[in-house]
């Protein structure tokens, strides 16, 4: 099954769409199948499902008065498919769908490994976002040569962010992605402390449990009639 966790955006309203596993014996979480549909190649077929179905939802919302953003992860093993931009840009093209709707989650490694496809998924007009920014290998310096629209800080940052190194090299994460014009989002935000600490770092957006849980969609629909600006 395909839930939804909500984003709170300082500018927008966004989600990010998460996999869950509902077996007989309750959740299971990506960390556990992921790997396994990975290796079996099922991840590719199952990727283009998650897509199908994230579009769907983005047309559901917007007759319902909503224009929310959908963020989607992208495994290596898709793009390891010679099909996959022919593919993939056939079923955006078919469902006529707003491309600035729709945000795309890579790895570092994954970013380094397909710079080629991904550039011309940047091309076509789609955002892409590093998602757990800071758990690569990729150098700070890679930034301003790769084709992203922003970065996700992983939460091991945020969840240690008021140790004096962890702060310090979380400002110069983001100081640095504003200096090279990228968006900045803080995954794992659970206090109110770590938000009011990231937006006087001027980061722009900020995901966790403090905003809201993985949920359905149809489960998060009232949150974008309440305020999102996180400064109020």
């Amino acid at each position: 099954a395909c839930l939804v966790g909500s984003e709170m955006c300082i500018r927008d309203s966004s989600v990010e769409a998460l996999l869950r596993w509902n077996s007989k014996d309750g959740i299971i979480l990506p960390n556990e199948f992921i790997p396994i549909l990975e290796e079996t190649n099922l991840i590719i077929e199952l990727g283009y499902h998650i897509f199908e179905q994230a579009i769907d939802q983005i047309k559901i919302w917007q007759k319902m008065g909503f224009t929310v953003e959908i963020a989607i992860n992208l495994s290596p093993i898709q793009l390891d498919d010679v099909n996959f931009l022919k593919n993939f840009f056939a079923l955006i093209n078919r469902s006529n769908v707003d491309k600035n709707l729709i945000e795309i989650e890579i790895t570092e490694s994954t970013l380094i490994r397909h710079l080629d496809k991904l550039t011309k998924l940047n091309e076509y007009g789609l955002k892409i976002f590093i998602d757990d920014f800071g758990t690569g290998y990729s150098s700070l310096s890679y930034l301003k040569e790769v084709p992203i629209s922003g970065i996700k800080i992983d939460k091991a940052f945020i969840k240690e962010m008021f140790e004096k190194k962890n702060f310090e090299i979380l400002k110069t994460i983001i100081n640095l992605s504003k200096a090279l014009n990228l968006k900045v989002i803080a995954e794992g935000v659970e206090t109110k402390a770590q938000l009011n600490a990231l937006k006087s770092l001027n980061c722009d957006e900020v995901q966790g449990f403090l905003i809201a849980k993985p949920a359905l969609a149809k489960d998060i629909e009232h949150l974008f009639r309440g305020p999102f600006l996180i400064g109020k």
